[in-house]
């Protein structure tokens, strides 16, 4: 269930590159060409029923062999249900 509601709040454009669970926590790392698809990825994760505590820990610009992108970081409280 987990995989399934990160997978429909994933917007395209933004890629997972690691995620990791701790008691429940859920820690993502990850790339999106823009920030704005970033922001739309976390303002998706707060509106699932499943999720609490979505933060955005921090976001990066860089560049990789020329294109912009954006690295990001987050965490969130898997409910379950």
């Amino acid at each position: 269930r987990l995989l399934d509601e990160i997978s429909t709040a994933l917007p395209q454009g933004v890629n997972l590159a690691s995620l990791t669970e701790n008691n429940n926590y859920i820690s993502i790392d990850g790339e999106a060409f823009t920030n704005e698809d970033v922001v739309r990825f976390v303002e998706r994760l707060k509106a699932s029923r499943f999720f609490a505590d979505v933060m955005l820990l921090e976001t990066s610009q860089t560049k990789r062999e020329g294109i912009e992108i954006y690295r990001y970081k987050l965490q969130f409280m898997y409910k379950g249900l």
